[in-house]
């Protein structure tokens, strides 16, 4: 609730994180509780992870709010899918599909040419080790540069790993062959999970576990 000057509806429209607490676009070190949305007809791009919060003036909540239904609310279909698509669970296949995948860049620079062109950016090991360790990314960002927590279940093997599908193809004669160099020096693709951890930390992304 917020004192001052009543608005022209009784409440302010703020931008904030999901949780309504705290604003989704400052440092947290500003103590911004959420920017405030415009009172006119401009439209408003809002990021994935970013909530619409109405802060309510102390006069009208006192006056004319009715908190037998703040409970009464009507939920639009695509906010239960979504949260289905955002707590999907993923195998580790999948993840290790997610980070080889290529990604189209459209104004590539290039240091021979001294010129930005289209280019496809491929992310591939060239050699698996004994011993791999697999750290899961748990944030993206998003299209307005901000970090989104990923709360997805990922399952994974606990035999019979396989990471061919990520090694880099060894360039032999002109042609891309896979695994060639895997063959060569004895590489290992299949493995064996032995010893998975897991840290849940709560809080915000800014917040110092997560610096």
């Amino acid at each position: 609730m917020a004192g001052g000057e009543i608005p022209r509806h009784g409440f302010r429209l703020r931008i904030t994180d999901r949780n309504g607490r705290h604003c989704s676009r400052c440092h947290f070190l500003d103590c911004c509780i959420g920017c405030t949305v415009p009172d006119d007809d401009r439209s408003l791009v809002v990021a994935d992870g970013e909530t619409i919060s109405a802060d309510y003036h102390i006069t009208t909540m006192h006056e004319h709010f009715d908190r037998s239904q703040i409970t009464k609310v009507t939920m639009h279909p695509s906010l239960e899918e979504n949260e289905k698509a955002s707590n999907k669970p993923v195998s580790l296949d999948e993840c290790a599909a997610n980070f080889a995948k290529d990604e189209d860049i459209d104004e590539a620079y290039c240091s021979k040419c001294k010129g930005h062109h289209k280019s496809v950016k491929r992310m591939k090991i060239w050699r698996l080790p004994p011993i791999m360790m697999v750290h899961l990314k748990r944030f993206k960002v998003t299209e307005r540069g901000a970090l989104h927590k990923l709360r997805n279940f990922v399952s994974f093997k606990t035999r019979n790993q396989d990471f061919s599908s990520i090694v880099a193809e060894n360039m032999s004669n002109g042609k891309w062959r896979r695994g060639e160099r895997g063959k060569e020096d004895g590489s290992v693709m299949i493995y064996i999970t032995f010893s998975p951890s897991y840290f849940n930390a709560t809080g915000r992304i800014g917040d110092q576990r997560y610096a």
